[in-house]
């Protein structure tokens, strides 16, 4: 980060902490006051130790300057002589801030690289937070027997009456629609984990044997620090069949695989993702005849991406909208064991990120390398105005 655009977020953390004194307290108490419970050598230990856990446990600094330009280290570099110079007017909230807004929420980093957090498991504000609150699934015929729209709003569904419901709704919909013309399937902002959704929004449209893969393969590669980590991390996700675990000094590793990233990383194992055999008996529609459409953005992320990445390399549908986020593991309930989490000992700051470094066949961090639309939103226009666009324009 420039250093004119850390003062300019400096002064802006100054004049919102003052607002919040004036107003009496923040969410964390009386920002005024704060500054009395620490001291700045404090504030600079605990500024040092999380860079420290930077450097040494997160395994994905390469990805955060290679995808977005963003370099971590650069930026904590330049932020600690602020944090240290006695003019600056530091308290707990302006610490937690300054680590939100240069760090876990960088403005030039379109989805949390990772799953970081710090304070609690939190998403960036954006359009998926406000989508928190409404039904799992949507649908809505945008023209009578010709175009049909379903939006999936989130992909963890929790108990066997959600599940029942959101998947009756998805049927009914296809059944429906199954001699429109168009389908427009939404799966923007969605993540979570995939396996219902492979049958829902899979078996309608295909006709042969399928594969979950990431850029056309099949094959992926996982790393971690330790064997029980990645032996944590596969029973709490309930994947049998993947013991073979081994030290990286004695795996054949991908081609493309960075050197650097894997540094502190001493152990993986390789995943040969599951097929998708269509099945007709399942699909009340059965296979459909007309264009599928697939809508996503920058927050379709985990097992929603792996979908994405899934439909297009399968040539199932024609993807609208922005580059998906990234296929890493969202915060879940399941999810604990890929993620550590770290306590500043002076302001008791949590963080946490997730440790895994996964990749594709050729060795490309999959956060890094995410799978792109056919066609990006057009100007002025959100991706279900661009598909629209697009089937007007097709039909002139």
């Amino acid at each position: 980060m420039k250093f004119a655009k850390q003062i300019l977020l400096t002064l802006a953390i100054i004049v919102t902490t003052a607002a919040l004194a004036a107003c009496g307290a923040d969410d964390i108490g009386d920002a005024g006051s704060l500054s009395a419970l620490f001291t700045r050598e404090q504030f600079l230990i605990d500024f040092d130790l999380f860079v420290g856990i930077l450097e040494d446990d997160f395994p994905h600094l390469g990805v955060a300057y290679r995808r977005f330009g963003v370099d971590f280290l650069q930026i904590a570099a330049e932020l600690r002589p602020i944090i240290a110079d006695d003019g600056f007017p530091i308290n707990l909230y302006i610490f937690r801030q300054l680590l939100l807004n240069n760090f876990f929420m960088h403005p030039d980093i379109s989805h949390p690289i990772a799953d970081w957090y710090i304070g609690a498991p939190q998403r960036r504000p954006s359009e998926t937070q406000l989508r928190d609150s409404l039904p799992h699934v949507q649908t809505n015929i945008i023209e009578p027997g010709r175009i049909g729209h379903i939006r999936i709003n989130c992909f963890d569904l929790f108990g066997i009456g959600t599940i029942l419901a959101a998947t009756t709704i998805a049927n009914d919909f296809f059944a429906e629609t199954a001699d429109f013309e168009h389908i427009i399937v939404d799966i923007r902002g969605a993540g979570g984990r995939v396996d219902m959704w492979n049958r829902v929004l899979l078996y309608p449209f295909v006709t042969q044997e399928v594969y979950m893969t990431h850029l056309g393969h099949t094959l992926q590669f996982v790393f971690a620090q330790n064997r029980e980590r990645l032996r944590a991390t596969l029973d709490a996700l309930g994947m049998t069949g993947f013991d073979e675990i081994y030290a990286i000094a004695d795996m054949e590793l991908p081609p493309h695989l960075n050197p650097a990233d894997l540094e502190g990383l001493e152990y993986g194992f390789e995943m040969m993702n599951f097929r998708l055999i269509p099945s007709r008996e399942a699909t009340p529609s059965g296979n459909f005849g007309g264009q599928l459409w697939l809508l996503i953005d920058g927050e379709t992320s985990s097992g929603a991406a792996v979908l994405a990445e899934t439909i297009k390399h399968a040539d199932i549908a024609i993807l609208v909208g922005e580059p998906v986020g990234g296929n890493t593991a969202c915060l879940t309930p399941w999810a604990d064991a890929m993620h550590i989490q770290y306590r500043l000992p002076f302001t008791r700051t949590i963080i946490g990120f997730n440790v895994m470094y996964v990749t594709n066949h050729l060795g490309q961090n999959v956060d890094e390398y995410v799978t792109r639309p056919h066609f990006y939103n057009m100007q002025g226009m959100d991706a279900l105005e661009t598909v629209l666009a697009l089937i007007a324009a097709a039909a002139d």
